[in-house]
């Protein structure tokens, strides 16, 4: 999933770790998440429908932190139709998406983007209270 660290950044896992502790993550439940990802993707053939590849993963990352999480505290939520995985006591959503190759660089002046333009029902995701 090509994400390219400038070889003078070197981030170890126990900075990744403090960083996630506050919402009950850690880096191995997220690469576990990336691996779902990955391996949905790599179930399509030329033969599925276009959109698949960017659905596939997604469905299957998202039923798998919805199995993975509940031990954390998280929960999965359908709330406006919008399918995310939440943890009430920390306030926060995880939302599965196609993003670019800038997503996990550790630098703050680079800025991930979704892949394709998200819709109201992120934006209500993203803006909306609980």
């Amino acid at each position: 999933m090509g994400l390219t660290v400038p070889r003078f950044l070197k981030i170890e896992d126990v900075e990744v770790n403090a960083r996630l502790r506050p919402f009950s993550l850690d880096r191995q439940i997220l690469i576990d998440g990336i691996r779902m990802a990955v391996a949905a993707y790599g179930g399509c053939t030329d033969n599925d429908p276009p959109s698949a590849r960017g659905y596939e993963p997604w469905r299957a990352t998202t039923r798998g932190l919805r199995e993975l999480l509940p031990s954390r505290g998280y929960e999965r939520d359908d709330s406006g139709n919008f399918s995310t995985i939440k943890h009430g006591k920390h306030g926060i959503r995880i939302v599965v998406l196609n993003t670019d190759s800038k997503t996990g660089d550790p630098r703050l002046e680079i800025f991930p983007r979704n892949r394709l333009k998200k819709g109201i029902l992120h934006e209500r995701a993203i803006g909306a209270p609980d």
